[in-house]
């Protein structure tokens, strides 16, 4: 009895006369008029279709028509229900096209800034004033500037650096061999205690026998006592 109110109210809909469009969705109509879902959702994806958004969202648009496709052969076969829903999703497409927007172009990413070359902080001297006058004693001053050096063989691991001693020709051979050598480790303990592996260090006096100015001046003296740091090759 159900099956036959079903086919009934379906015929009643297939016969119902009035004006209306041969088909919809390209499906030909078999009656003279279908509910107004059909006409609302041809108009919103022809809206669609007009729109700034069709440039960008050519799917949803397509994908709208299949669906108005399927629910007019749905609605034909009787399966109203699933009909309307196919005509509510299309609409929706519909919609979506309208809406959408050209994809957004990320610019592109920075370029990493170069990695600045470290400084050269070998080789170095630390001049007689560095230190406390005929001693060994690291003065602010030579503290600071080992600090650097620090800095730098931190930064470059495979350095290896040769700790210098040298003085003026003022005092015996001995005394001046001595008194470079003191200065020379000195500057290693330092930078020892900055974290420098004392293997990475190599100490040496030279004494007064490699002078860079004249012995004969005050000024030539004081160029001559320095503690030079030089890297190893």
């Amino acid at each position: 009895m159900k099956i036959k109110l079903t086919i009934a109210a379906c015929f009643l809909v297939l016969i119902v006369s009035g004006c209306g469009p041969k088909s919809h969705f390209g499906v030909g109509n078999k009656a003279l008029t279908a509910p107004p879902e059909f006409e609302q959702t041809e108009a919103a994806i022809a809206k669609a279709e007009q729109s700034e958004g069709a440039k960008y969202c050519p799917e949803k648009i397509s994908q709208a028509k299949a669906l108005g496709e399927e629910a007019a052969e749905a609605f034909w076969a009787c399966r109203t229900a699933e009909a309307m829903g196919l005509l509510a999703r299309a609409r929706l497409l519909a919609r979506d096209a309208e809406l959408c927007q050209p994809p957004k172009i990320a610019p592109p990413p920075p370029k990493p800034a170069p990695k600045p070359a470290p400084k050269p902080a070998l080789p170095t001297s630390l001049p007689s004033g560095y230190f406390e006058f005929d001693e060994s004693t690291l003065l602010p001053e030579a503290r600071a500037k080992l600090d650097g050096v620090a800095v730098f063989m931190e930064d470059n691991p495979h350095i290896m650096v040769e700790i210098q001693g040298h003085t003026c020709s003022i005092g015996t051979e001995e005394y001046n061999m001595a008194l470079g050598q003191r200065r020379a480790q000195a500057a290693a303990d330092y930078l020892q205690a900055r974290g420098i592996s004392s293997s990475r260090m190599r100490t040496v006096s030279f004494g007064e026998t490699r002078p860079i100015a004249p012995n004969n001046t005050r000024e030539g003296r004081e160029q001559n006592r320095r503690v030079d740091l030089i890297p190893m090759t």
